[in-house]
This record gives structure tokens, C-alpha cells and sequence, in this order.
């Protein structure tokens, strides 16, 4: 039992253990398909609302950050639209999926994928995938009850249900909530509102397309999406091997790369192969460069370089990160309070790796209770409490990772 300033919070001894919510006054029961312990649920507390947020702020306290760096967030939309507060009291891994190829909804150990290659956290501690062979955008909800948020019909826009991909990739979530997904084969960024709503993104490549290209040639199959703290919309395109940074108004203001390998400015960099895309908190995107084996980093002006691989096929590790070899990187993301980049790395002779490249150089992630992955083609973090969330390809299964 820990008392923190009101907040009597029960450590599970069983299935059935409880806690008391001191801002909404309720007992509730430990969510037992993450296995932590609930401080204060979501927006089921209806009553809670306002003064959760209050004590957030007021206290100072946060699950990760600890309670200066809290202080710090305060005013920003992480305790805006998010009011759930896990303690972890021991590393684990919590599969959502039943492992067979198909497309229902419902319970975790029931419901089904088909080859996901994307997962993010949004606002509301759901999980956002990317299914790609169903060409549907699908939530786990914290309860780890699945449904379908959109796809599956004929349309280009529309509502939920209505609306048709073509073997959506990668996903994001804006400050607004709103979902960001790469629609690889329609050429286009979609944006699925908090309200269900699905719309094209508009965006104007014309001042850095130059007169040989135009924005369909850049935008050629987009297979990665991320959101930079400023707005900006960073796209990884796998078929014109560049990368676009997008303003909030819709205006392409960097064109970088093309086929090859090389650091340097916009103009001279080169990629080969370009899968998942993230942004740090410092506005920089870090791109898995498949192909050329390597993680890329481009800064918010542009500039090129290479952050880790050699070149090599391989899964070393070691120290320095630029000696380290990957086989296949086909996903990164960075944990924003170590600064950590975490890495998906397939096809490794002796299996399917997670990656971490931090201070101490690139090791391999040591997953919770024995699991195994299977082609790992997305993976994203929860940044509020740093738990990695993976799509496993050829297993239909999306993890979180309590590590």
C-alpha cells in the first residue's frame, strides 16, 4: 500500500484486488489484462475529470517523469486527455490477438489481425493499429477489447465503416487526437477524426517538387507517419526513398533524399528502403533505412546523418552504434524521457529482434516472460509510462511490453 497525497492505491493480490480512487471516490479492480495497478481509470470516472486533473497538476506527480519533470508538462495535452495512471510491479507482456489471420472484433484472446505493421498509443491510452492485409485502422482499448475504427468499405472519405484503404502502414496520433495513417497503396496520408470521421490530407509538394516532379511523385507510397511537438507531419515514402516534412498548413517544406546511400544536406542525402519514421521531442526524424541497414536521423532543417549500422548485415552489438550491424530494420521509435531509440529488426539468422540504441551503444531487448517475435514490423512506446507496443507481422498479434 502507498499513500501518495490522497491516493491509496492496494497492490493486486489476486484477481479480484481492489483500489480506492480518492478523486472520484470509487473501488474498481485491477485491470487484469495489463496487470498493474489502476490509480485512476479513464474517462469511465466520469466524475473525475476536472479534479484529476487538478491533483496531476497541484501534486506535481507523474507515473514516469517523476514530480519536478510533471510540473514541467503541466499545460500541455498529456494530462489534458489522458487520466489513466498505472504502477507496474513486474515486467510483463500482454498479447492482443488470438494468433490466427482474420478480422473480428472483441476480447484479446479472441479477436484477430491480419499482418499489422503499426502501432501507437493515442491519447486516450488506446492502441492504434495499422492492419494492414485487412486495410483496416483498428483500437485496443485499455480493457484489451478490439474494434474496428475504420475501413472495410468503398470510399475515399467518409465515416468509419465507409471509408476503403489500401494496405495501411504506419499510424500516428496528432495533439488533437486525431489519427495519421499512411494508406500506402492509395498514395495519400489519411486523418481519421476523434468523431470518425476520415478525410485526405492535402499536401502541396510544389515548392520543393521542382519542375521534373510533383507531389504524387514524391508522395509514392507512404509507409510511415509520424507528428513532430511543433505540428509538422514527417513522411517516410518507400517509393520515391524520401523524406517529407509537412506543415500544419499542408505545405511540403523538405524533400529529402532519393535512392542511395549518403549523409549531408536535403539535396545530397540518399536512402534506400525507407519503412517506419518517428519524431523526437526535439523536433528531429529517426527513419529506419531498411535497405541500407541503417537508422537515420534528419534534423529539423534537413541535415542527414547516420545515428547507427554499418552498412552490414547483422544483428552485433556493441558500443559504438555506427559499428553495430542490423539485418533488416523495419521500425523505430524514441522514448522521450531516456532518449532511447528502440528499434524493430527482422529476419536476424537467429530470429526477430527488438533493438534499443541508447548512450552505452545497441543491444538487444530482453522481451518479458519468454516471448518471441515473429517479423516485428511496427513498434511504438506509450511515452507516459514507456511501455513498447509491437506489431508482430507473421504472428497477427499486437504486444505491449512492460519493460
Amino acid at each position: 500500500q502507498r499513500d501518495m497525497e490522497g491516493w491509496v492505491v492496494h497492490h493486486p493480490r489476486g484477481p479480484n484486488a481492489t483500489h480506492f480512487c480518492a478523486p472520484c471516490s470509487r473501488l474498481d479492480q485491477i485491470d487484469k489484462h495489463s496487470r498493474r495497478c489502476v490509480v485512476a481509470r479513464r474517462s469511465d470516472h466520469a466524475a473525475m475529470g476536472m479534479r484529476a486533473r487538478a491533483f496531476a497538476f497541484a501534486s506535481g506527480w507523474h507515473p514516469r517523469l517523476g514530480r519536478s519533470s510533471a510540473m514541467a508538462l503541466a499545460g500541455t495535452p498529456i494530462f489534458v486527455a489522458q487520466q489513466i495512471a498505472y504502477f507496474a510491479f513486474s515486467p510483463t507482456v500482454t498479447m492482443y490477438g488470438c494468433g490466427l489471420r482474420g478480422r473480428d472484433d472483441g476480447p484479446a484472446d479472441k479477436a484477430m489481425f491480419s499482418s499489422p505493421t503499426g502501432a501507437v498509443a493515442d491519447l486516450l491510452h488506446n492502441i492504434v493499429v495499422a492492419d494492414r492485409d485487412n486495410h483496416l485502422v483498428r483500437v485496443i482499448d485499455p480493457d484489451g477489447r478490439v474494434r474496428t475504427l475504420a475501413g472495410g468499405g468503398s470510399r475515399e472519405e467518409g465515416f468509419g465503416g465507409e471509408v476503403r484503404f489500401a494496405h495501411p502502414s504506419g499510424v500516428s496520433v496528432d495533439l488533437y487526437g486525431n489519427v495519421l495513417v499512411a494508406d500506402t497503396d492509395n498514395h495519400r496520408i489519411a486523418r481519421i477524426s476523434p468523431q470518425g470521421g476520415v478525410s485526405t490530407l492535402p499536401v502541396d509538394c510544389s515548392e520543393v517538387a521542382g519542375p521534373l516532379r510533383s507531389t504524387e511523385e514524391l508522395l509514392n507510397y507512404p509507409e510511415g507517419v509520424a507528428m513532430d511537438p511543433q505540428g509538422n507531419m514527417w513522411i517516410a515514402c518507400r517509393g520515391s526513398n524520401r523524406v517529407l516534412k509537412v506543415t500544419p498548413e499542408g505545405k511540403c517544406v523538405l524533400a529529402v533524399g532519393g535512392s542511395g546511400f549518403a549523409d549531408g544536406r536535403p539535396e545530397e542525402a540518399r536512402f534506400s528502403g525507407l519503412f517506419g519514421i518517428c519524431a523526437d521531442k526535439h523536433g528531429n526524424a529517426y527513419i529506419a533505412d531498411c535497405y541500407n541497414k541503417r537508422i537515420r536521423q534528419v534534423s529539423p532543417e534537413g541535415m542527414v546523418a547516420t545515428v547507427a549500422g554499418n552498412g552490414c548485415s547483422g544483428c552485433e552489438d556493441g558500443t559504438d552504434p555506427l559499428f553495430c550491424s542490423f539485418e533488416s530494420p523495419y521500425a523505430v521509435v524514441v522514448d522521450d524521457v531516456s532518449g532511447a531509440i528502440y528499434v524493430a529488426d527482422c529476419y536476424n539468422a537467429d530470429g526477430h529482434r527488438l533493438r534499443k540504441i541508447s548512450s552505452e551503444g545497441v543491444s538487444s531487448v530482453t522481451l518479458p516472460d519468454g516471448a518471441k517475435l515473429n517479423y516485428p514490423q511496427g513498434v511504438g512506446i506509450d511515452q507516459l509510462y514507456g511501455d513498447l507496443l509491437v506489431a508482430d507481422f507473421s504472428s497477427h498479434i499486437v504486444a505491449r511490453l512492460y519493460l
